[in-house]
């Protein structure tokens, strides 16, 4: 911890690795999807730059962005933050839409 750091200060702080792991999901989401990051920004009403920003591990979507996102591109939100895959390819074999 650093100075003049509380100690919740530095639990809400993402973990690089994990920063990483949600980036390359994304980006493998929005490649899968055939979208652009232009694309994903006008849907989401953000900067491009925003997107990108996420999808190379430098900052974290908002909560609000990574429920679009997951709607978006039709996984879970366990899938985003998680990498868990089951409830991902359930959707796809089942073909089941986005939760509502």
């Amino acid at each position: 911890m650093l100075k003049g750091e509380s100690e919740a200060m530095v639990k809400q702080k993402p973990n690089e690795a994990w920063l990483k792991a949600l980036g390359e999901r994304l980006r493998l989401c929005r490649d899968r999807a055939g979208m652009t990051q232009w694309e994903v920004a006008e849907r989401l009403n953000i900067h491009p730059s925003a997107v990108g920003l996420w999808e190379t591990g430098r900052n974290a979507p908002s909560d609000a962005h990574k429920l679009k996102m997951a709607e978006l591109y039709n996984v879970s939100t366990d899938y985003l933050l998680k990498g868990d895959r089951r409830i991902a390819e359930a959707r796809s074999v089942y073909d089941i839409g986005p939760a509502e």
